[in-house]
């Protein structure tokens, strides 16, 4: 064993120490000691103390049982660093007379501690005093003795103290055992048992019973001291370590508590010990991610990388923060999942810092928020969405104001010039058209804005009727062939094979959306053509209808926007073509609701295609037409159906219409096709007028019923009319135009149906048709 062996820490050899000294390692070995120390171990050669026990050398010197594990205690506490130093005096009996050494332990590092000696004078005390010394040496340790040949137990005070035992008494071995709860007992009989048997230490935990009935935990060291092979001696120390225990049961259920929060939580944990790359991930962390334990390495370089590329300098920077001027962690970004996506995290987190306030450990917790996140971008989204839909509705009701009282002006204007008597004919006549032609736009426009409500309502209702899709294409084409020309532009019309003879449809709706398809092409093309064109797929079962222009166009942004309510292509498009901006959105859901789709691509400056493709199921039977080409039409005027004689000569009509005006109106077209005409202002003089009268020479042919009147309306006036056996026909007029006001007016009891503003070829023709009806 070499004395130049240099002290950790300052520089300075053991030789340097006057007194016997060694250097000791953790696991309690002699690493080198000066001359002092060999010569009082009996060791002047050096030849045996190199890697010796410093327990070993302490048994050659005779030292008791009970200060040996005193001292091996004390120099665990020192090199485990719970204590800086440990000091204790020990009692040896090598030579004839007993003598006493003072045992000085002083930590240097991590791993080392100095042990000086220093001997005591000899024989100047007795044994006992000197067992009294070092038992109270080391407070809250207590040490115990058996001598097995003569059954003797032996306690130091402070074994009393833990057994709460106030005055020293002789205890023998078995009333120490009685001691111990009920399963303690047979714990340390086995150990005791084992360590006679085969001469090895024990160290237990066991929960004691004190004299005064409290339980408490203790820490049993024991070993076995055999002479020629034999038990002599029992000897070893006892702690209480209550608080210990309890401490670390405090601890355990805090750890099961922070446990069970995480996992309820649903979050991950993660700790890092600063200074290195190792760092431990829960499993519910790397399950965030989309690992399993083990699939992964513990190390910072694996967060590094699932790091979002953008989010790293700020998540480095907050990591930083945090430890260099204690700011809170907390922050959020993206972590890249196993599948390749990711992930985003809201870590929050604290550093364990030491004495001198440097971090030293870092641990905190991850919280998968990708959801929150999506739910933030869905409520930005609608948010954006419901402000883009105010301002386009609140520019949709501007544009409403615009686009009403633009024919209304018309109108109101062009009836003040015709109070001018002077009026030449011809000019007569041409401010009836404007009056009539703003009405009809003005209708128009009603007519979508309460489709729209439907919509918007969820009410948007179709019915399935027999109808020709010939027919449905030449009435939308006659329709705009007048708009076209004024225009100048050229309105052409082809068909693609044989069409269906007719289809079970609703041949208003779909005249509707081709309306509205036609008379947008028309409108934003300002030279070129506009085609419409019909095929049927019999493969596919679908009939489709094409509208074709060579228009503005639109660019992709544009068409995005196309079929939503109260918006057009271009808020530009308003103020350069008018229009509702509600046509595109009702003829898309007319068409779905009918069961079809409405679809569109276009250029910009090229033009636009709409096609309009609806399905027939595959039970229903179809004949299809071979279809002619479209002849050629001259003028607006010869593709109008020819008119009907409008003639009502010998007709006796009854109009109940509570509005002066509208009688006036009515009875006037009425009275011009030679119909006779009684007009009552309510559904009660309706009743009493047709009741009252002998039916036959006296009797009305047709009853003309307003169904919103005074008193009693058209509704109950029609009830009371069938119920007392009236069975002449009754047409309703109605100013509503809403969802099931028809069904309404049917099931009250009229025959036909006419919407306000009154037709009059329509009103004649309804009439004499009724009349006919009724005579057959």
């Amino acid at each position: 064993m070499s004395s130049e062996v240099p002290i950790p820490g300052p520089r300075l050899s053991l030789e340097a120490l006057d007194e016997p000294a060694a250097l000791v390692d953790g696991e309690r070995r002699v690493v080198g000691g000066n001359g002092a120390w060999l010569q009082s171990c009996g060791q002047v050669d050096g030849l045996r103390g190199a890697g010796q026990l410093v327990a070993a050398v302490l048994r050659d010197l005779r030292v008791s049982g009970g200060d040996r594990a005193v001292l091996e205690l004390g120099l665990g506490d020192v090199l485990g660093g719970r204590a800086e130093r440990f000091d204790h005096v020990l009692l040896c009996d090598r030579d004839v007379m007993p003598r006493s050494i003072r045992i000085h332990a002083k930590r240097v590092d991590s791993e080392h501690c100095l042990v000086r000696r220093t001997e005591l004078e000899r024989g100047s005390r007795p044994l006992e005093q000197w067992r009294a010394s070092w038992a109270g040496s080391l407070a809250g340790i207590g040490c115990w003795e058996v001598d097995i040949p003569k059954d003797e137990l032996w306690w130091s005070d402070e074994v009393y103290r833990i057994h709460e035992i106030n005055h020293r008494r002789p205890i023998t071995v078995k009333e120490a055992i009685t001691f111990y709860a009920p399963g303690g007992r047979e714990v340390i009989e086995a150990a005791v048992d084992k360590g006679i048997a085969d001469g090895s230490p024990w160290e237990v935990y066991l929960p004691l019973i004190t004299a005064k009935g409290r339980e408490i935990w203790v820490l049993v060291l024991g070993k076995v001291e055999l002479v020629d092979g034999q038990p002599r001696r029992l000897y070893g120390v006892l702690r209480d370590v209550t608080e210990e225990r309890n401490a670390e049961i405090r601890l355990r259920e805090s750890e099961e508590r922070l446990n069970l929060v995480v996992q309820g939580s649903s979050d991950g944990y993660w700790d890092w010990i600063l200074g290195t790359d190792t760092i431990y991930y829960s499993p519910r962390y790397l399950g965030i991610l989309g690992y399993e334990m083990g699939e992964v390495e513990m190390s910072m370089e694996f967060f590094a990388d699932a790091l979002h590329p953008d989010d790293a300098d700020a998540t480095w920077a907050a990591f930083n923060a945090h430890l260099e001027s204690q700011r809170p962690f907390d922050v959020e970004f993206r972590m890249q999942h196993k599948d390749g996506r990711y992930r985003w995290i809201w870590s929050r987190g604290e550093a364990l810092r030491d004495e001198l306030g440097v971090p030293i450990r870092m641990a905190g917790v991850h919280s998968d928020i990708t959801s929150l996140h999506e739910a933030r971008e869905a409520l930005e989204q609608a948010r954006s969405a419901a402000e883009e839909a105010s301002r386009s509705k609140s520019a949709f009701l501007a544009n409403m104001s615009h686009e009403i009282r633009t024919p209304m002006t018309a109108i109101l204007g062009f009836t003040e010039l015709l109070k001018d008597q002077a009026l030449d004919p011809r000019v007569r006549a041409d401010h009836v058209q404007t009056i009539r032609r703003n009405g009809e736009h003005l209708l128009t426009i009603l007519n979508d804005i309460l489709d729209i409500s439907k919509v918007e309502a969820g009410r948007l209702e179709v019915e399935r009727i027999a109808m020709s899709p010939r027919a449905a294409i030449e009435d939308a084409y006659e329709l705009m062939q007048a708009r076209a020309e004024e225009r100048g532009i050229d309105l052409q019309l082809e068909f693609a094979g044989g069409l269906p003879r007719e289809f079970a449809s609703d041949p208003v709706r779909i005249r509707q959306i081709l309306n509205n398809l036609v008379g947008n092409a028309i409108k934003f093309t300002r030279e070129g053509r506009v085609t419409l064109r019909a095929e049927y797929s019999p493969t596919r079962r679908v009939l489709t209808f094409e509208i074709a222009d060579t228009g503005i166009g639109m660019d992709a942004g544009q068409l995005q926007r196309l079929f939503q309510p109260f918006t057009q292509a271009d808020s530009t498009t308003t103020r350069e073509f008018g229009g509702t901006g509600l046509g595109l959105a009702i003829s898309k859901r007319l068409a779905e609701a009918l069961g079809g789709q409405l679809e569109a691509t276009s250029s910009p400056g090229v033009g636009s295609l709409f096609r309009l493709e609806l399905s027939i199921p595959a039970d229903h039977a179809i004949e299809l037409v071979d279809q002619e080409p479209r002849k050629s039409v001259d003028s607006p005027s010869a593709a109008l159906p020819t008119p009907v004689e409008d003639s009502l000569a010998g007709y006796r009509i009854l109009l109940a219409e509570d509005g002066a005006d509208n009688r006036r109106l009515i009875s006037h077209h009425l009275l011009r096709a030679g119909a006779e005409v009684e007009t009552v202002e309510n559904g009660r003089l309706a009743v009493e007028a047709v009741t009252g009268r002998d039916q036959g020479a006296l009797g009305f042919d047709v009853i003309l019923m307003d169904m919103q009147m005074p008193e009693l309306d058209g509704y109950g006036a029609m009830r009371e009319l069938r119920a007392a056996g009236i069975r002449i026909p009754i047409i309703a007029l109605t100013a509503h135009a809403m969802s099931g006001d028809r069904e309404r007016c049917f099931d009250a009891g009229c025959d036909e149906f006419l919407t306000k503003p009154i037709n009059s070829s329509q009103l004649i023709n309804l009439c004499r048709t009724a009349s006919m009806r009724a005579a057959e």
